[in-house]
Protein backbone atom coordinates (compact mmCIF):
# COMPACT_ATOMS: atom_id res chain seq x y z
CA UNK A 1 0.00 0.00 0.00
CA UNK A 2 1.75 2.68 -1.38
CA UNK A 3 1.99 5.78 -3.49
CA UNK A 4 1.56 3.76 -6.57
CA UNK A 5 -1.13 1.27 -5.19
CA UNK A 6 -2.90 3.99 -2.72
CA UNK A 7 -5.31 6.01 -5.37
CA UNK A 8 -6.71 2.43 -5.66
CA UNK A 9 -8.01 1.41 -2.40
CA UNK A 10 -8.60 4.61 -1.80
CA UNK A 11 -11.51 4.91 -4.42
CA UNK A 12 -12.73 1.07 -3.76
CA UNK A 13 -13.13 2.35 -0.08
CA UNK A 14 -14.99 5.91 -1.01
CA UNK A 15 -17.21 3.23 -3.52
CA UNK A 16 -18.41 1.60 -0.56
CA UNK A 17 -18.85 3.88 2.09
CA UNK A 18 -20.76 6.13 -0.88
CA UNK A 19 -23.02 3.18 -0.94
CA UNK A 20 -23.81 3.59 2.60
CA UNK A 21 -21.27 0.82 4.43
CA UNK A 22 -20.39 2.49 7.04
CA UNK A 23 -18.74 -0.41 9.10
CA UNK A 24 -15.81 -1.52 7.08
CA UNK A 25 -13.02 -4.02 7.39
CA UNK A 26 -9.37 -2.84 5.75
CA UNK A 27 -7.43 -6.23 5.00
CA UNK A 28 -3.92 -5.91 5.04
CA UNK A 29 -2.83 -9.91 5.09
CA UNK A 30 -1.82 -9.67 1.70
CA UNK A 31 0.29 -6.13 1.93
CA UNK A 32 3.91 -6.71 1.49
CA UNK A 33 4.79 -3.61 1.66
CA UNK A 34 3.48 -0.06 3.11
CA UNK A 35 4.55 3.36 3.14
CA UNK A 36 3.68 6.77 4.74
CA UNK A 37 0.70 7.74 2.23
CA UNK A 38 -0.80 4.19 2.78
CA UNK A 39 -0.16 5.19 6.52
CA UNK A 40 -1.44 8.23 5.70
CA UNK A 41 -4.77 6.55 3.88
CA UNK A 42 -5.84 4.31 6.74
CA UNK A 43 -5.91 7.50 8.76
CA UNK A 44 -7.88 9.06 6.46
CA UNK A 45 -10.34 6.39 6.41
CA UNK A 46 -10.35 6.23 10.04
CA UNK A 47 -11.16 9.65 10.37
CA UNK A 48 -13.96 9.56 8.08
CA UNK A 49 -15.30 6.20 9.20
CA UNK A 50 -14.37 5.65 12.99
CA UNK A 51 -16.10 1.86 12.87
CA UNK A 52 -12.95 0.95 10.78
CA UNK A 53 -11.68 -2.14 11.64
CA UNK A 54 -8.23 -3.34 10.32
CA UNK A 55 -7.11 -6.94 10.06
CA UNK A 56 -3.18 -6.82 10.88
CA UNK A 57 -0.36 -7.35 8.10
CA UNK A 58 2.51 -9.16 8.12
CA UNK A 59 5.16 -7.83 10.18
CA UNK A 60 7.20 -5.30 7.83
CA UNK A 61 3.13 -3.59 7.71
CA UNK A 62 2.59 -3.13 11.27
CA UNK A 63 6.14 -2.47 12.20
CA UNK A 64 5.37 0.75 9.80
CA UNK A 65 2.19 1.95 12.28
CA UNK A 66 4.49 1.51 15.07
CA UNK A 67 7.26 3.66 13.71
CA UNK A 68 5.02 5.92 13.03
CA UNK A 69 3.13 5.49 16.48
CA UNK A 70 -0.39 5.34 14.88
CA UNK A 71 -0.60 1.54 15.90
CA UNK A 72 -2.37 2.83 18.64
CA UNK A 73 -5.03 4.41 17.05
CA UNK A 74 -6.09 1.17 14.71
CA UNK A 75 -8.78 -1.04 15.60
CA UNK A 76 -7.10 -4.55 14.96
CA UNK A 77 -9.20 -7.23 14.11
CA UNK A 78 -7.48 -10.91 13.92
CA UNK A 79 -9.85 -11.81 10.61
CA UNK A 80 -12.61 -10.22 8.55
CA UNK A 81 -15.86 -11.39 9.58
CA UNK A 82 -19.65 -9.53 9.11
CA UNK A 83 -19.01 -9.35 12.58
CA UNK A 84 -15.75 -7.77 13.14
CA UNK A 85 -17.57 -5.19 10.61
CA UNK A 86 -21.14 -5.20 12.09
CA UNK A 87 -24.17 -6.53 9.84
CA UNK A 88 -25.63 -3.23 9.30
CA UNK A 89 -26.06 -0.81 6.03
CA UNK A 90 -26.60 2.64 6.55
CA UNK A 91 -29.98 4.04 5.36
Amino acid sequence: LDIVTAPQVDAMVSQLHGDGFDELVLDLRGVTFMDLTGVHLVLRWLSACPSLRIVAGGANVQRVFVLTRTDGMLSLVERPTVEAAGDRRAR
